[in-house]
């Protein structure tokens, strides 16, 4: 039988824009997640992880006005591999 899972991401910005090469492609990242928040509908469970950022570790002033999150909290978190796996794992099936 199908389970319906709500799923939110948070993300965060950067504080200008930046550009960087990906596989000899100019490219431009605006945004990456930074908290993986889900419901299952039918089960009521829920699940939450911050994601360590990569590209951007320094919270954008909107984003925390937002979130409540600081640096020291993004630092903290998962790989962003590390967040999907959990993510998949609580999943299931």
């Amino acid at each position: 039988m199908p389970r319906a899972i709500v799923f939110d991401l948070e993300w965060n910005f950067a504080q200008k824009k930046q550009s960087f090469s990906y596989h000899g492609q100019a490219m431009v990242l605006h945004g990456e997640i930074i908290q993986i928040g889900a419901v299952d509908m039918d089960s009521g469970r829920e699940f939450s992880v911050v994601v360590k950022p990569q590209r951007y570790p320094k919270v954008h002033s909107h984003v925390m006005e937002l979130t409540g999150f600081c640096d020291a909290t993004l630092a903290e978190g998962l790989s962003q591999k590390e967040a999907l796996s959990r993510f998949r794992q609580w999943c299931g099936e």
